[in-house]
C-alpha cells in the first residue's frame, strides 16, 4: 500500500517542513527566525502525477517495512518483517517493533520499560542488537540492581519520523496494553514539526478523535477541504499550545497508570538542532517530566566518527554505544527521581 500524497513517510531526520509558531516570548521568536529560511521546503498542494511521484519516493525511502495506518500515527512498522534497510538487516517482532519478541504481558519478576523515539532510536543501518535501546537493556540486565532475580525489558516503540502527536497516540492506543512499569520518551529537534504533521493528517482526511485536538482545530478556524498553506496559517496560532498539551497529555496518562515517565534530551550528531532540543526539553520539564540530558555524549569524537555514513545524520554502531553508556549512567545517577530501579548511588 502506498502513502497518499499527504502521508509520504519521512526518512530524513532533519527535514524541517513546518511554518512559524505564535509570538509568545523568546521561544516563539527564536522558532520563527529559524523557520523563515525553510519556507521553500514546506509541502504545497500537488497535481495527481506529482503526488504519485512523492508517494513512490516515500516508499523507496522507507521500503516494505512500513505500512500506512489511516489514523493519527500515519504509518507504522509492519509486524514480523524480515528484510534490509539502509544496507543492514532489519527485523520486526509480531507487535511491529524493531526489537526482540516479547509477550503481551511481562513475565513475573520483570520490570518493563516502554521506549518511545524516532529514527535515531529505531536504529536503521545498524544491527538490532547494537541499537542504544538494546544495549541499554542488555547492560541493565548484566549490571543493574536486582539482577539476576529481576529482568529488565525495554520495548522499542520507536519509528522513523514519529514525534509528539504519534507519542500521544501510542500512549492512548498501544503502550499500556503491554503493562509497562515505566515510560521513556526521547526528545528530538524534529518534535517541533507538530504543525506539519497535523497539517498532513488533515490533508489526508484522517479523523481526529481527541476532544482537545478537535476543539483546538475549531478554535483555529480549520475547515474541511482547506489547502495546506491556509491550514498552516491557521494552525500556527495554536501550535505551541499543541506542543505543551502533548507533553501534558503524555504525563497525565502515565500518572493515571501509576508509572514513572522520563524524557531523554537527545544529542543529535549535527551542528544544528540542539537549541530546539533544549527548548522542547524545557517544555517537557514544565509538564512535570524529569528530563535527562545527553549533551556532550560525543565529546572527544568528531561527528563523522558517530554518523552512519556521510550525508546521513543517524548513528553508527559507535554512536549507539556512546548513547547507551551515557543513558545507563544517567539512569543510575538519577534513579531516585526517575525510574526507581534501586541503584544505591542514585542522587
Amino acid at each position: 500500500m502506498r502513502p497518499s500524497r499527504a502521508m509520504t513517510v519521512p526518512d530524513k531526520a532533519d527535514a524541517m517542513d513546518f511554518t512559524r509558531l505564535p509570538a509568545r516570548g523568546r521561544l516563539a521568536a527564536h522558532w520563527r527566525l529559524l523557520l523563515l529560511p525553510l519556507l521553500p521546503l514546506l509541502p504545497l498542494p500537488v497535481a495527481p502525477a506529482a503526488a504519485q511521484t512523492q508517494a513512490d519516493a516515500g516508499r523507496r525511502l522507507e521500503g516494505a517495512h512500513m505500512r500506512v495506518t489511516h489514523n493519527v500515527l500515519g504509518y507504522e512498522l509492519v509486524p514480523s518483517f524480515t528484510g534490509t534497510f539502509k544496507a543492514a538487516p532489519f527485523r520486526t517482532n509480531r507487535w511491529g517493533m524493531r526489537d526482540k519478541e516479547y509477550e503481551l504481558k511481562p513475565p513475573r519478576g520483570t520490570y518493563r520499560i516502554a521506549f518511545l523515539g524516532s529514527s535515531f532510536s529505531m536504529g536503521g543501518g545498524v544491527p538490532e542488537e547494537q541499537t542504544h535501546e538494546a544495549l541499554l537493556e542488555d547492560r541493565l540486565n548484566r549490571e543493574g540492581p536486582g539482577t539476576p532475580s529481576r529482568r529488565i525489558e525495554i520495548l522499542n516503540f520507536s519509528v522513523g519520523g514519529y514525534g509528539l502527536l504519534q507519542y500521544v497516540a501510542l500512549m492512548e492506543k498501544k503502550i499500556f496494553t503491554f503493562s509497562p512499569n515505566a515510560v521513556i520518551i526521547v526528545i528530538h529537534s524534529t518534535d517541533v514539526r507538530i504543525l506539519a504533521k497535523l497539517t498532513s493528517l488533515l490533508r489526508a482526511g484522517i479523523p481526529i478523535e481527541d476532544p482537545y485536538l478537535r476543539q483546538t482545530l475549531q478554535k483555529a478556524g480549520v475547515q474541511p477541504g482547506m489547502e495546506a498553506p491556509e491550514l498552516r496559517r491557521r494552525l500556527s496560532s495554536v501550535s505551541l499550545d499543541l506542543v505543551k498539551w502533548s507533553y501534558q497529555r503524555i504525563a497525565q496518562r502515565c500518572r493515571e497508570h501509576g508509572v514513572p515517565l522520563v524524557g531523554i534530551a537527545f544529542e543529535e550528531p549535527r551542528q544544528r538542532g540542539q537549541e530546539q532540543v533544549a527548548e522542547m526539553a524545557a517544555l517537557a520539564s514544565e509538564a512535570g517530566i524529569p528530563v535527562l540530558d545527553l549533551k556532550g555524549v560525543y565529546d572527544g569524537r568528531s561527528l563523522s566518527d558517530v554518523k552512519l555514513r556521510p550525508g546521513d545524520v543517524h548513528l553508527n554502531v559507535l554512536g549507539h554505544k556512546l548513547v547507551a553508556d551515557r543513558l545507563y549512567g544517567l539512569l543510575r545517577e538519577n534513579d531516585a527521581r526517575t525510574l526507581k530501579l534501586g541503584f544505591r548511588d542514585s542522587q
